[in-house]
């Protein structure tokens, strides 16, 4: 079977543009986001190793470039939070707030309201222990830092 010209420049249109397609799918939806997973990653690492040797400003500096191309990083928030703590900071009710709202768990939330206590951030502590749901009832911890709270 002889292959004319014209068969292998239709073929070819049509052709071209489904691989340059996939491809770009491919690299959009599955290449990208590994990427991007596996440079948090390393960055996170990076961050980690110098809050292990005590040098907070480059800790931080990683954990900022971090969450400046991952906003929605829970570890990085953490981990910001834990930094600022540390650094006797008080950017550690933001990054505190901003960990509760993508991760409200109990721990989070107590946390969030025994550092407002401490910076004197009464109003937040207030808002906080307001959200806190049900399950709190059964916290001993959730009362005594609500009691604080009305002091």
């Amino acid at each position: 079977m002889k292959v004319t010209k014209k068969t292998l420049l239709l073929s070819l249109a049509i052709a071209i543009p489904l691989v340059l397609g996939g491809g770009y799918l491919l690299a959009k939806k599955v290449v990208w986001p590994r990427v991007k997973e596996y440079r948090a990653a390393k960055v996170e690492r990076s961050a980690r190793e110098y809050l292990d040797k005590g040098d907070y400003e480059n800790a931080m500096l990683f954990v900022r470039k971090n969450l400046a191309s991952s906003p929605q990083n829970i570890p990085s928030w953490r981990l910001a939070a834990e930094i600022s703590e540390k650094r006797n900071d008080a950017n550690v009710l933001y990054f505190l707030q901003r960990l509760v709202a993508l991760e409200p768990t109990m721990d989070n939330r107590l946390r969030l309201i025994r550092l407002a206590l401490q910076w004197r951030a009464d109003d937040l502590a207030d808002r906080t222990i307001a959200a806190m749901g049900p399950e709190a009832r059964n916290s001993a911890e959730f009362h005594q830092l609500a009691v604080q709270t009305s002091m």
